[in-house]
């Protein structure tokens, strides 16, 4: 086994890949995150090996005969984001996502439609995949006075939008974003920084799947 770190970006990823090439046979590998899966995913298809992909957005096994995906759906997310908004009711919702086809798709075929279906008031702010200042973004939805902040995107993206968010004393109001992004813009050695924040995640990860109290199928979250 060799291992190595990405650090969420595409690039650094590829670079990985290529170096472990160089020094050895590779006969497999296994991707976390889905930006540098993607970036990997046509080098492992032109070497014909198999590929383990830890990532939400189902595309990446489309057109792959080596590809696989343990991992849960952006679709289970989504719906699941959904049912705890109707629980917690909030007046005002605000949005930010990342346009890369994955993430726009849950964002604005399911959370989106659902938010609209609830008759919330929201505020809606994107950003292309790469994008490194969100003060614009994030003074609008500042100013929108929301109770509910939803945020998307790749992990290599999110420590930058939340630590925007801290600076505009606005991330308090933050419900769902990912949680590498977070544990990078917040180091910390305990969980304070992260209390009322939710974690969607595979059921197989939870002790309850192992004494089969709930359903793989499900989702989970």
């Amino acid at each position: 086994l060799i291992f190595g770190d990405s650090q969420g970006n595409p690039k650094t990823a590829v670079a990985i890949y290529s170096q472990n090439k160089s020094l050895k046979k590779i006969h497999g590998t296994f991707v976390y995150l889905s930006g540098p899966a993607l970036a990997v995913k046509p080098l492992a298809q032109q070497d014909n090996i198999l590929m383990i992909s830890a990532t939400v957005d189902p595309s990446i096994t489309f057109d792959s005969r080596n590809i696989i995906r343990p991992y849960y759906s952006f679709g289970h997310e989504g719906n699941a984001v959904l049912k705890v908004i109707e629980e917690k009711k909030p007046k005002k919702i605000a949005v930010i996502y990342s346009t890369d086809s994955a993430t726009a798709y849950e964002v604005e075929k399911i959370v989106l439609p659902g938010i609209k279906k609830m008759g919330i008031p929201h505020e809606v702010q994107s950003y292309k995949v790469g994008e490194r200042d969100f003060r614009n973004q994030v003074v609008i939805i500042k100013r929108s006075k929301p109770d509910m902040i939803l945020c998307y995107g790749f992990g290599s993206d999110l420590p930058f939008l939340v630590g925007t968010l801290r600076e505009q004393n606005v991330f308090e109001g933050v419900f769902i974003t990912g949680p590498i992004g977070v544990a990078d813009a917040i180091p910390s050695e305990t969980t304070k920084p992260f209390i009322g924040m939710y974690y969607f995640g595979p059921t197989f990860m939870l002790k309850e799947y192992e004494n089969k109290k709930v359903d793989l199928l499900s989702g989970g979250e």
